[in-house]
């Protein structure tokens, strides 16, 4: 056994001391890129305008759908009556959530953008003691570290309008599922209270049932394909 020198020791000291700084290096956070935060600011604003198109017909879809129950019960059936019912409430329902969502999501969106143009030429530990950053974790409830590729969070508002329109079980990827059949459920309940006071002509009745059943039937097939490739 031979005992390590002053020098030694200096030596393995400053070594050591060199392996924790470089691992405190590797263990701090990243940030995007000055390319990737233009890109994704980008792609927010184009979601968001989407999105408001979206709320502007489904808001319409609303209000036809309220609009039509003014003529209820007319000259219904018991039997006919509930269906219409059931079909305009489901018709209804669907279409003003996904307005409400629509709508502030659009709004939260941009009120994390003027928060983000604090961050946009920050460091990442910069970011992190930064009021506004704190204050977009906090009310988003998102981890400080996107868990798709280990960076910071940024910009916020772009994260918010991954996570509002990203897979079926995303807020506006539950409506849109559900959205083909909403419209196609006005058009049912329509069909119903315009026909139910019709007695003869029970030929013509079902000729228009079968023309009008396989538009839809047209209406779900392509409406859901493009849903599904909005939303895989």
């Amino acid at each position: 056994f031979c005992p390590r020198t002053g020098k030694q020791r200096q030596t393995m000291h400053a070594r050591m001391s060199t392996s924790s700084e470089s691992g405190l290096l590797r263990d701090e956070p990243e940030r995007c890129s000055p390319e990737e935060w233009d890109d994704r600011c980008e792609t927010a604003c184009t979601r968001a305008e989407t999105i408001n198109y979206l709320s502007v017909v489904t808001t319409l879809v609303a209000g036809a759908g309220l609009s039509e129950t003014s003529n209820f019960p007319g000259k219904m059936t018991l039997a006919s009556q509930r269906l219409y019912l059931v079909l305009m409430a489901f018709t209804c329902s669907v279409n003003i959530y996904l307005s409400a969502v629509a709508v502030t999501s659009v709004a939260a969106v941009a009120r994390l953008g003027n928060m983000d143009r604090a961050l946009k030429d920050l460091t990442a530990a910069e970011i992190l003691k930064h009021g506004n950053y704190r204050k977009m974790l906090l009310v988003t409830g998102f981890p400080a570290e996107d868990p798709i590729d280990s960076k910071l969070q940024l910009p916020m508002h772009f994260k918010l309008m991954r996570w509002t329109t990203s897979g079926f079980t995303s807020p506006l990827g539950i409506g849109m599922f559900v959205f083909p059949y909403s419209l196609v459920a006005l058009v049912a309940a329509v069909f119903i209270r315009v026909m139910s006071p019709i007695d003869d002509g029970l030929p013509f009745k079902i000729v228009l049932a079968v023309l009008i059943g396989a538009m839809q039937l047209v209406t779900l097939a392509f409406g859901h394909k493009f849903v599904g490739i909005i939303f895989s």
